[in-house]
């Protein structure tokens, strides 16, 4: 035993796989130290973003990285083990998340006799370990570290040898100091640089005309990454695979990963994905699912997305009771329940996930916003008062919005449905008067909607000419 744990001992100097988890400004400047001093290092890299997991790979050769999205972290450890041959684990595991689970499963990954480093501080002051596991089992050395002011002028000659330039993922004008707060959680390093001007509108400050695209090039779909929300089934399935057919990166959305079978489209969103992958010869095709309807919630959702988004089709919404009926109750019997749902369901999710994603859009100057509405909200009805009302709230917010951003060469437009083949509540009206609509009406409206540079801040009706038919 003596002379197995000399051997270990042995091993525990050699530095050939490291284990970093966590890849902000910390996890990085330490993947870009380690491949400045020792480039011959296997690097293994762990997160839930993959466009940090992206960079980790551009800036070390010898990296290997897993999203922690996919994966489970006993998987992953066991990948990592397998990948270490008779070692059995990783030389050295770095926490620079500074999160308490990811400080519970760095002992996993590493070796007998292999070291734990913590870097940082972890917001908890007390994280549970596996005290048995880390020193009777596997004898570990563990190390925390917290820079302090005696170790600055070491660290300072270790950064001016790494190239940390591909951490700087936003670099904004002073003026711009509040997009630069809402862009910290989706970018590593969002730097003010007062050399730079914010961008202008068209002759003057106060010129009214929407600076709609600041860039030379045409916005083109193909390859461009577009998120469908509420695409599990109807308009929004449709939208999804119309953008597919055009080459765009697709990421289809419900609620929850059965979503399809709730209205007898499919089965769940990950065959579906697969189904509209085959039926568009589109591979860039990938679904998530979860309530939209928190902070918190739209935020889980985004963080299985891979990259910035350029398009942003909002069409979760619904016109069911908490029943799952059609309401058929007037202004003045309405309950308080089916009103709040409604407004949530149809309005306060497309205001959740705009505020998610379109700050990211202003900071790249390009975006398309297009947020699915109904003519129903642009006039009245009898006993559609919960579905009208809510979604005259996602028109107004779209002309609120368009306003706001005009002059970030974004685009924000609505389509605004007739009668279709999934509107319940308005068939017989469609039925009456000749002019149903099809899915792919919608959809095709989207794709020219998206083509077309110079339209903004509108709502379009793709009604069949109800306006013509007399009421």
């Amino acid at each position: 035993m003596n002379k197995l744990n000399t051997e270990h001992y042995k091993l525990a100097i050699i530095r050939d796989s490291i284990v970093v988890s966590g890849c902000g400004t910390i996890g990085l400047g330490l993947i870009a130290a380690i491949e400045t001093y020792y480039p011959d290092v296997s690097i293994i890299v762990l997160d839930y973003f993959q466009f940090k997991l992206d960079l980790a790979k551009s800036i070390a050769k010898k990296c290997t990285t897993f999203n922690l999205s996919d994966k489970t972290v006993s998987t992953i450890a066991d990948i990592v083990r397998k990948m270490s041959g008779e070692q059995n684990g990783a030389d050295v595991f770095f926490e620079c998340s500074g999160s308490p689970d990811s400080i519970k499963a760095g002992f996993e990954f590493v070796r007998k006799c292999g070291t734990f480093v913590h870097i940082g501080i972890c917001k908890e002051i007390h994280v549970d370990a596996p005290w048995n596991a880390i020193s009777a089992g596997k004898e570990l050395t563990i190390i925390g570290c917290n820079l302090g002011r005696h170790a600055w002028p070491r660290a300072f000659e270790i950064l001016k040898k790494c190239d940390l330039s591909q951490m700087i993922t936003h670099r904004l004008p002073l003026e711009e100091y509040s997009n630069a707060l809402n862009l910290i959680n989706s970018g590593i390093k969002v730097v003010l640089d007062p050399t730079l001007s914010a961008p202008k509108l068209l002759n003057d400050s106060k010129s009214l005309l929407p600076l709609i695209n600041n860039n030379d090039e045409q916005f083109k779909i193909k390859d461009s990454v577009a998120f469908v929300t509420g695409s599990s089934h109807g308009i929004g399935r449709a939208i999804a695979i119309a953008l597919a057919k055009e080459g765009a990166k697709v990421i289809i959305h419900g609620t929850n990963h059965d979503s399809p079978s709730y209205s007898n489209e499919g089965t769940t969103m990950t065959i579906l994905a697969q189904e509209i992958s085959t039926i568009t010869n589109n591979t860039q095709i990938t679904a998530v699912w979860g309530d939209l309807s928190t902070k918190e919630s739209v935020q889980s959702v985004l963080n299985h997305i891979k990259y910035p988004i350029d398009i942003l089709i909002c069409c979760s919404g619904e016109q069911t009771t908490s029943e799952g009926k059609i309401c058929n109750d007037t202004c003045l019997t309405i309950s308080d329940s089916d009103t709040k749902l409604s407004l949530n369901r149809n309005f306060w999710t497309t205001h959740l996930v705009c505020q998610s994603i379109v700050p990211q859009m202003i900071h790249n100057h390009r975006g398309h916003v297009i947020i699915i509405g109904s003519t129903s909200a642009l006039i009245g009805r009898e006993k559609d008062a919960l579905y009208t009302v809510s979604k005259a709230a996602v028109h107004q917010y779209m002309r609120c919005l368009a306003t706001e951003v005009k002059s970030s060469g974004i685009r924000v437009n609505c389509i605004a449905p007739g009668p279709t083949l999934i509107e319940q509540s308005t068939q017989n009206i469609g039925k009456e008067q000749g002019i149903i609509g099809k899915l792919e009406h919608i959809a095709n409206a989207v794709i020219h909607l998206l083509n077309m540079d110079f339209v903004h801040g509108q709502i379009i009706r793709v009604d069949g000419g109800e306006q013509t038919f007399s009421s």
